[in-house]
């Protein structure tokens, strides 16, 4: 019996659980939290309560003038702004011949400071025969020759048409060839600068791609284009 009697009081029953849940038992909750008042804000809030007494409403508002009616408001508005306008010079009037002076200094100075217009350059003119302005179509692009296919430029042709320019061709070592100009049309507008060339070699022609880039090297020397090339009639 006594051990029956201690395992219902280890081990109840449902009923008896059942009864302890739905019994009127009091609800032990956490309260709400609140901020702590720190002990200087305690101490100064009960003077700031008996200090905060209404102002006068012109004190508050500062510089702000309130007047019984809104015609004084304004002209005291009205004289603060003819007072604020009414500036008294201390430095004098200007001396109109003196401004007149400095602005013709100034555009003096400007004028001088401008930099100087590059010379302008004539570029020359070389009257060729037709054997050598085929060659300088294919050197240099022509606009006009839109409908002609460029091909190979053989170097017998090259020599001819440098020589006709005014250029004195002479052979130097291996497939070097320099040029010196002559002319008085290569001499009177170009540098006396002699420019070297190769001989292709085992063929004798220059392509299109190395005839345009003679073409190049010829523009960054003495400045020719297919302008200066004009075909003897």
């Amino acid at each position: 019996m006594q051990l029956d009697t201690a395992v219902k009081a280890r081990n109840p029953t449902v009923y008896d659980r059942l009864k302890q849940l739905f019994s009127n038992r009091q609800l032990a909750r956490t309260p709400v939290w609140v901020e702590p008042v720190p002990a200087e804000t305690a101490r100064q809030q009960p003077a700031a309560n008996a200090n905060n007494t209404a102002a006068p409403i012109d004190t508050a508002f500062g510089q702000l003038s309130i007047s019984s009616t809104p015609t004084e408001g304004k002209a005291a508005i009205l004289r603060e702004a003819s007072e604020a306008k009414q500036k008294v010079k201390t430095r004098g009037v200007a001396d109109p011949s003196k401004a007149t002076a400095a602005e013709n200094t100034e555009k003096q100075q400007q004028q001088e400071n401008e930099p100087e217009p590059p010379p302008t350059v004539t570029k020359p003119v070389f009257h060729l025969p037709k054997r050598a302005m085929r060659v300088m179509r294919v050197l240099f692009h022509h606009p006009s020759a839109h409908n002609q296919q460029p091909g190979d430029v053989d170097w017998k042709d090259f020599l001819h048409t440098m020589v006709a320019m005014g250029f004195v061709a002479k052979k130097m070592y291996g497939s070097a060839w320099n040029f010196t100009p002559s002319g008085e049309t290569l001499t009177a507008c170009c540098s006396r600068q002699c420019i070297i060339f190769h001989e292709p070699h085992p063929v004798g022609k220059l392509d299109f791609m190395v005839a345009r880039r003679v073409g190049r090297r010829l523009n960054r020397a003495y400045g020719l284009d297919a302008e200066c090339f004009v075909e003897l009639k």
